[in-house]
């Protein structure tokens, strides 16, 4: 019979001589001479392979994880329909520089007369990098939460991309970002504190003396952010930092 998912051209009288030595009790059709006997089969999952390369790069030195690429596009394993697909790899070439390699897959694994395909490909390495779960509104304070996590190829992740969870829990969107998607620095802001226009309470403090005045921010910002604030009664503007919700420090002169 043909290889597993194959088709094969058998001569009737060959079939007829099988039959008779099996005690089958065959006939032909009259005037058939040849028949086409396709051998149904299991396809090996891609994805088995690739892990399958994954683990012999690992063997080889390769830092792991990595995304398999194969240049042999829309290539199938197959085995037989009454066998557990699996996979081995053999003759494996690779260069630890570029991540290219080149290997000879076998399936069934330990079926000494299975089909060999020789593959080209090359392991790109990955980087874990947080993202948003689901979406939070542009101004809210994003959770640890609202963050997960997801593998991208590390050649893709630009300098300006969050590597890691600091770098977003406890800060608010700038614009509307996408579930998923990588997040740039440039996305997110400390979350604000006081509100451009919002009444604040200024607080001065020289030696032992400690005074207070009302305020009108001039701009918004966040703890730590030095904003302009005007005195409510004076109209004066003075320079405060943020310390709490509604609550400024100035200098003293």
């Amino acid at each position: 019979s043909p290889i597993p998912g194959q088709r094969g051209l058998l001569n009737v009288s060959h079939i007829a001589m099988v039959a008779r030595n099996n005690d089958l009790g065959w006939r032909g059709g009259t005037g058939i001479t040849q028949v086409i006997v396709h051998r149904n089969s299991r396809i090996v999952p891609t994805a088995m392979i690739e892990d399958a390369i994954s683990l012999a790069l690992g063997r080889e030195g390769l830092e792991v994880p990595v995304d398999i690429s194969l240049r042999n596009l829309g290539i199938e394993l197959h085995v037989g329909s009454d066998i557990v697909p699996s996979v081995a790899i053999r003759d494996l070439d690779l260069n630890r520089h570029t991540g290219y390699f080149a290997a000879t897959l076998v399936a069934p694994a330990n079926d000494p007369n299975a089909k060999a395909v020789r593959v080209v490909g090359q392991a790109h390495r990955l980087a874990e990098i947080p993202v948003l779960a689901r979406k939070v509104a542009v101004g809210s304070v994003i959770r640890a939460k609202d963050i997960d996590w997801i593998s991208v190829r590390a050649k893709r992740v630009h300098r300006n991309i969050a590597l890691t969870e600091e770098e977003i829990v406890g800060m608010s969107p700038r614009r509307p970002l996408r579930v998923g998607a990588p997040i740039r620095a440039s996305d997110v802001s400390k979350p604000v504190t006081v509100a451009k226009g919002a009444v604040v309470t200024m607080q001065v403090a020289a030696g032992r003396m400690h005074l207070s005045a009302g305020g009108r921010a001039l701009e918004a910002g966040a703890v730590g952010d030095v904003i302009r604030i005007a005195n409510i009664k004076s109209r004066r503007v003075v320079l405060a930092t943020i310390i709490s919700p509604n609550h400024v420090a100035v200098a003293a002169a």
